[in-house]
């Protein structure tokens, strides 16, 4: 009888899944109680997401409803731990406290949340920081229903004005980049990206969505300039031109916490764009870094304050198209 030739995709996809639960249960008897408290916790995953991959994860009186099919970084930060943002809204309270804005500087106020994705910045702005209302921007339907999802499993539907739309420069409609495997990188893809991307964005699928800018869609809501605490965007490189539709925000000296991806921010050509307008709105910024600090009894530093004339050596700083920080950048007094 002829052996099975190991080399035939079919014989080693059955292989490399018999041999599955011994490279766990290696990885697992070599690893740290926090390492194995993962490797649990992805293996209960795996089995979930088979019959019930949309599940609802409580974490201290935040309810996260989640799908388990996603392989992204809020999907497993969030299954994982019971948080993903919570711990950056903290770091980025704590610099707007140590900026003068007071003990508890989204108490009361509105909170923009401009790639909104599933909602989870605003569940802790609004759960955890005191913000009165949200109003969330998100393009994409499939993270639009969990957002929505995630409103009405805490109660929040009437305290959240959702926007099924992509936040922009000026309002119309914009061509959309769709990631297989990561709910948060969905992108706008403008004219100006470079033809071929370090990931592979040229061969994405695309949608078309709605754009609005920030000013007018606060206009069209009724909300005063001047209740906003503060402006939250992940938008995938598309910061700039969010800045671009939102002058009157800037006049009226509202904080911006923004992703910083330098990657992104070239592949839409505005990366110099984005720190000439950092020079000449802000006063300064704190480096936030990532949204990580799983452990909330850990106190949480506010981060690092940076001079704007340091940006420029904080991108150059981050190498390659998967290394990110975050910005909290302060207008002046």
């Amino acid at each position: 009888m002829t052996p099975p030739d190991a080399s035939e995709p079919g014989v080693a996809s059955a292989v490399k899944a018999a041999l599955r639960p011994l490279r766990v249960a290696k990885n697992y008897a070599g690893a740290d109680e926090l390492k194995r408290l993962r490797i649990r916790r992805d293996e209960l995953r795996k089995v979930i997401r088979r019959s019930t991959p949309i599940v609802v994860r409580e974490d201290r009186g935040i309810n996260y409803v989640v799908d388990l099919r996603d392989e992204s970084e809020v999907t497993h930060w969030i299954w994982f731990y019971g948080r993903y943002e919570e711990p950056l809204l903290a770091r980025a309270a704590a610099a707007l406290t140590a900026d003068g804005f007071g003990d508890r500087p989204l108490e009361g106020k509105v909170f923009l949340d401009v790639g909104a994705n599933i909602g989870t910045a605003s569940l802790c702005a609004l759960i955890r920081q005191g913000a009165e209302r949200s109003m969330l921007f998100e393009p994409h339907p499939s993270n639009l229903r969990l957002l929505r999802m995630n409103l009405a499993a805490n109660d929040l539907v009437d305290r959240g004005l959702v926007r099924a739309a992509a936040v922009s420069s000026e309002p119309g409609q914009l061509t959309f980049e769709e990631s297989e495997d990561n709910i948060g990188d969905h992108r706008v893809r403008t004219d100006d990206a470079v033809a071929e991307g370090a990931l592979g964005e040229e061969h994405r699928t695309t949608i078309t969505v709605e754009a609005t800018t920030l000013d007018g869609a606060l206009a069209d809501a009724g909300i005063p300039l001047t209740d906003v605490g503060l402006v939250w965007v992940d938008v995938q490189g598309h910061e700039t031109q969010v800045l671009d539709g939102a002058k009157g925000l800037l006049q009226a000296g509202v904080p911006w916490c923004v992703e910083f991806w330098p990657y992104g921010l070239e592949r839409q050509g505005t990366l110099e764009r984005f720190l000439t307008f950092a020079q000449e709105r802000f006063s300064h910024v704190w480096d936030l870094g990532l949204p990580d600090g799983w452990d909330l009894d850990i106190p949480s530093p506010p981060g690092r304050r940076l001079e704007l004339s340091e940006l420029r050596a904080l991108a150059a700083g981050i190498p390659g198209a998967e290394q990110s920080t975050n910005l909290l950048l302060v207008p002046a007094s």
